[in-house]
């Protein structure tokens, strides 16, 4: 009974950083991203063909650290914000009446 109650939690502490992390990505990625697509990046390599793969594993590795650190701003509480807090706040029309 005790290993299958780790389980059952170690499966709920699981679903709840995915669902931390779908939150996360919305509050995180659109800075990081900001600032990712704000700086020149130098990358030196043999020809073409390695600078151009060199860059795909720059920009592979950066998704990777957004991922987590999406994880860890909804684990932490950004994804109860978007959830409860957000969503009492009235909606906003960008159209002109």
């Amino acid at each position: 009974m005790n290993e299958t109650l780790s389980q059952i939690l170690t499966g709920v502490a699981v679903l709840y950083v995915a669902w931390a992390t779908f939150y996360g990505i919305k509050i995180v990625r659109g800075s990081l991203m900001n600032w990712y697509n704000s700086q020149a990046f130098f990358v030196a390599g043999k020809g073409p063909v390695d600078i151009f793969l060199k860059q795909i594993g720059f920009r592979i590795g950066w998704e990777i650290f957004v991922l987590f650190a999406s994880a860890v701003v909804g684990s932490l509480g950004g994804a109860i914000y978007m959830v409860f807090i957000r969503a009492k706040q009235p909606a906003t029309s960008n159209s002109a009446e």
